[in-house]
């Protein structure tokens, strides 16, 4: 994905771990610390996606920290929308190297077979 800010990064990422299984409901939540190291943003920055993420519904407020708070529904939601974006992203990327979907299905047919 191209990402437009640092807030989309930072959301993607945290779509992913849900998506990936790697966190799920009711996990700790990552420390706004985590954030500002790994994405090298400041930590009032940090807070504002946290405000977004607790309004989207992928976390919530449990005493001081965070955890997930994203339920099987909204986690299908998420990968349905990256599922999209990703198939946007590879169609336009396509049309700019003048590939039709027809030799894209070829070459996967191909491909297959090759790998069995």
């Amino acid at each position: 994905m191209v990402y437009k800010n640092k807030q989309s990064e930072i959301k993607d990422f945290v779509a992913l771990e849900l998506i990936s299984g790697r966190k799920k409901y009711g996990d700790p939540f990552f420390e706004k610390k985590f954030f500002t190291s790994k994405f090298k943003v400041n930590p009032s920055y940090v807070r504002d996606v946290f405000d977004d993420l607790e309004k989207e519904g992928i976390i919530q407020k449990q005493g001081e920290s965070y955890i997930f708070s994203a339920d099987e529904n909204r986690v299908l939601w998420l990968k349905d929308e990256f599922l999209h974006s990703y198939i946007n992203d590879f169609t336009e990327n396509l049309n700019k190297i003048g590939v039709s979907m027809d030799e894209v299905i070829e070459i996967l047919r191909q491909r297959n077979i090759a790998n069995g």
